[in-house]
């Protein structure tokens, strides 16, 4: 009767899951802070503290209060991971129950960004560090893909230290450098849904690969000349892995002895407007931004535009954006010592825009002195 209900189910889905057209991975990301989720994935105008590490380093120079962080934590999900639970935790043949969510991709992040510590420059002085130690495990368990992994995880976890320096009398140039030691391992393999409905082995620990990458980001902020209505113009650009994020040491943990995927070069750039004051709210900031060139093979331009926008409100920092075509939101609460982020935003699972979105809901909570 069993072998009778997982032929009844993979009828369909053979029929369903060969007919789907074809997708791409996310865009996989480093590191992702809950503040620039929340701000349509704008960072490289934007970013501040750990939004540096892996945005734009120039804007370690932004950063005007020294900070230690002893705790920061970030969990990311969709929301087909409670439908997948569920549908797993009902009575009856498990395999057909998770059939039923065939189509649906389960996506989380697990994120830390600690200890870290950050040196601002202060008003006269020239340089500012910043330094920590990140860690992200990323996973897209995507049931509705036929012919490509369906099982790919991803955990780095190394230090990142950051420099930035202005210059002309100004300090209107900065510039900006991150070094990065990140070991990476990755778990991805060719097994299907229609494979788990046959009964197939799941796939092993064995075939994970893992490595060290060593690898460098350099960025620059330039404040025009001008200020239209109050606000202060600002450009900027960084390019990220500049040496092309492949393994650098094959130092293996892992069995297989096979060196972990690569993350692309990539290069981004944006102009952002700021004021002190804009009615009710201080520190107001809007940022449009074009990321991810060359990490977006064959995708669709609009995959690499965001726009993003925040202002603070006592304690409370509200933020809105569009990433890759989709509305995302969020709210900072600022307790001095103690932040806490939500957000919500919208990624793109296929190679245009519009197509398929993922919508993903981020928290993070953080202690720092």
């Amino acid at each position: 009767m069993k072998t009778l209900n997982r032929s009844l189910v993979l009828l369909p889905l053979t029929f369903t899951l060969a007919s789907l057209s074809a997708s791409a991975d996310p865009i996989v990301k480093q590191y992702q802070s809950v503040r620039t989720s929340g701000m349509g994935g704008v960072k490289l105008l934007t970013g501040l503290y750990d939004e540096n590490f892996y945005g734009n380093p120039a804007r370690t120079m932004a950063n005007d209060k020294f900070r230690i962080t002893v705790f920061d934590l970030t969990l990311e999900g969709n929301s087909n991971l409670s439908t997948t639970a569920n549908a797993a935790s009902k009575s009856g043949d498990v395999l057909s129950n998770i059939g039923s969510t065939a189509g649906n991709n389960n996506h989380f992040r697990i994120q830390t960004s600690f200890p870290s510590v950050y040196i601002p420059a202060g008003d006269d002085g020239k340089n500012s560090y910043a330094f920590g130690l990140l860690t992200s495990t990323q996973g897209d368990i995507d049931l509705h893909r036929y012919f490509q992994p369906t099982f790919p995880v991803i955990a780095d976890i190394g230090p990142a230290l950051s420099f930035a320096r202005r210059f002309f009398p100004d300090n209107s140039l900065v510039v900006g450098t991150t070094l990065h030691a990140t070991y990476r391992a990755a778990f991805q393999q060719n097994f299907t849904l229609v494979d788990l409905i046959h009964g197939s082995n799941l796939p092993s620990i064995n075939s994970a690969s893992d490595g060290i990458i060593l690898d460098d980001d350099l960025g620059a902020t330039y404040v025009l000349p001008i200020a239209p209505l109050d606000f202060k113009i600002t450009a900027g650009a960084a390019i990220n892995n500049v040496l092309g994020g492949t393994t650098t040491l094959s130092v293996h943990l892992a069995p297989a002895k096979i060196n972990p995927p690569t993350q692309p070069r990539t290069l981004g750039f944006g102009a952002s407007a700021s004021r002190d004051s804009l009615g009710p709210f201080t520190n107001f900031l809007l940022s449009f931004e074009v990321q991810d060139i060359g990490n977006n093979p064959d995708g669709s331009l609009y995959r690499t535009i965001h726009i993003g926008s925040e202002a603070r409100f006592g304690i409370l920092l509200p933020r809105i954006g569009i990433n890759q075509g989709y509305v995302g939101a969020g709210l900072g609460i600022d307790l001095r010592h103690f932040t806490i982020d939500l957000a919500t935003y919208g990624e793109e699972l296929t190679l245009d825009s519009g197509i398929s979105e993922d919508r993903r809901y981020v928290a993070r909570i953080a202690f720092q002195i």
